[in-house]
């Protein structure tokens, strides 16, 4: 009994003494320590991802719109070899496509792409959902804190285009096929057909709407309709363009490109064209959001990119058959639209009915230049109501 007494007294001689020693200082990793301010402020949208996602409409092997986009997000593969480019090619303009940014940010992207217009509001959806996400919508019409579109001005080169055609025309008959009735697409006919009379003031531009992005099979029966009514140079603005440019050369009429040099596709009726490199640009949008410093850039909302300055578009090569005096006479036409020397739309400017809409010695603005709804004299077709 005595024994038992003495080990009570010692245990809880023991316990009291463990109530009494100092307890351990917590550690900087410890739940109760302070967080920093700056700690506590979140990641602007953008930050701190593994990833660039980008979205194509059609597949990059489409000699057009959505390789030349490709070839420019190589570029920025070579640029941050620490992000993992993912693209995803094919993807419809419809929810479909809310489904691959989803998987996209969940695979550590916190920067996407969106390539094409039709995706706008399915990316101001996902938008919306991420907020610590940046959306880029190339000819998007609508923005967010998170999300800005990009559109690019190339109705000048477009002129410069339409003059090549009238300067290798011989029978003063030209075609375009279109892919949609949309102002932006019926301002580059115009800018074309303006162009196209520079060189021959007699001349006349056909003009064909396919109603789709990429259908070979429409195209080839437009470009072939074309060519049974007699013209001798066709141009498109489309995003796949291989198949106008293979019956061009099979048919011996001279082609203009679109988007990327297609001069090993028809050799002999390649005349030149316009090609769109996106590298530095697509660069720079890429570290603008990875710094943070997406909010307040010009990112930030509706860009319409001026080539004056981006130089993102510029002319193919020119084909076998172009007289060295055209070269020289383009290039130096390009030099001066580039400068601002050249101003090809400036008035007075009449449209298919006589009506001047664009008044002697006025220069439009952009805004009002991609509210386009009209043809200029010398376009032959109608715009779908």
């Amino acid at each position: 009994m005595r024994l038992r007494k003495l080990l009570a007294l010692f245990l809880t001689f023991s316990l009291l003494l463990g109530c009494t020693s100092n307890p351990a200082k917590p550690s900087s990793a410890s739940p109760s320590a302070e967080p920093s301010a700056e700690s506590s402020l979140p990641a602007a949208p953008g930050m701190n991802g593994k990833a660039v996602g980008f979205l194509f409409v059609g597949g990059t092997d489409d000699f057009g719109y959505n390789q030349a986009i490709y070839q420019s997000t190589v570029a920025v593969d070579n640029a941050f070899p620490d992000l993992n480019i993912i693209r995803k090619e094919n993807i419809p303009e419809s929810a479909e496509s809310e489904k691959a940014m989803e998987d996209m940010i969940k695979s550590g992207a916190r920067i996407v792409f969106a390539t094409s217009s039709g995706y706008t509001k399915f990316a101001a959806n996902v938008a919306k959902r991420h907020p610590e996400v940046i959306f880029y919508v190339q000819g998007g019409d609508q923005t967010l804190p998170n999300m800005g579109t990009f559109a690019f001005s190339f109705w000048k080169e477009m002129y410069l285009m339409g003059y090549a055609a009238g300067k290798q025309s011989k029978s003063g008959k030209t075609g375009f096929v279109v892919a949609f009735p949309s102002s932006r697409l019926l301002l580059q006919v115009n800018a074309f057909t303006v162009g196209l009379r520079a060189a021959q003031p007699k001349a006349t531009a056909k003009v064909v709407f396919i109603n789709n992005w990429c259908d070979p099979v429409k195209q080839a029966d437009a470009a072939t309709n074309l060519i049974d009514e007699g013209i001798d140079v066709i141009t498109q603005v489309q995003n796949c363009t291989k198949t106008i440019h293979q019956i061009a050369e099979k048919q011996g009429i001279k082609t203009i490109g679109y988007q990327v040099d297609g001069s090993n596709i028809a050799p002999k009726s390649w005349l030149t064209g316009l090609v769109f490199d996106r590298s530095k640009l697509f660069i720079d949008m890429v570290k603008t959001a990875q710094e943070g410093r997406f909010t307040g850039s010009r990112y930030d909302g509706s860009l319409i990119l001026q080539n004056d300055t981006e130089k993102v578009i510029q002319m193919a090569s020119f084909g076998q058959s172009v007289p060295d005096e055209l070269k020289h006479l383009m290039s130096r036409q390009l030099s001066d639209i580039q400068s601002g020397k050249l101003k090809p739309l400036v008035g007075p400017i009449k449209d298919q009915a006589g009506a001047v809409r664009i008044a002697a010695g006025a220069s439009p603005t952009e805004e009002e230049l991609n509210k386009t709804n009209y043809f200029v004299e010398g376009v032959i077709g109608e715009i779908p109501k």
